[in-house]
């Protein structure tokens, strides 16, 4: 089986498409160790009124962007 997945987005008004080739269709989650660096990070960071909620959950999707790129 063939999978096939496009981005598709607005551009100037335009409908623009871009296959995504098969190889990076594929989704790679945390580890353990992952999310206990992103816990110390958020402890760390949790100043100037950010709450350590919103600084774990800026962290994890930092991961998650790296790992997924």
């Amino acid at each position: 089986m063939r999978i096939k997945m496009q981005k598709v987005w607005f551009k100037d008004g335009k409908l623009m498409t871009e296959d995504i080739p098969e190889k990076k269709i594929y989704w790679q989650g945390l580890t353990q160790k992952d999310i206990d660096k992103a816990w110390e990070w958020a402890q760390k960071d949790s100043r100037f009124g950010i709450t350590r909620i919103e600084s774990f959950a800026q962290a994890i999707e930092a991961k998650l962007k790296e790992k997924n790129i």
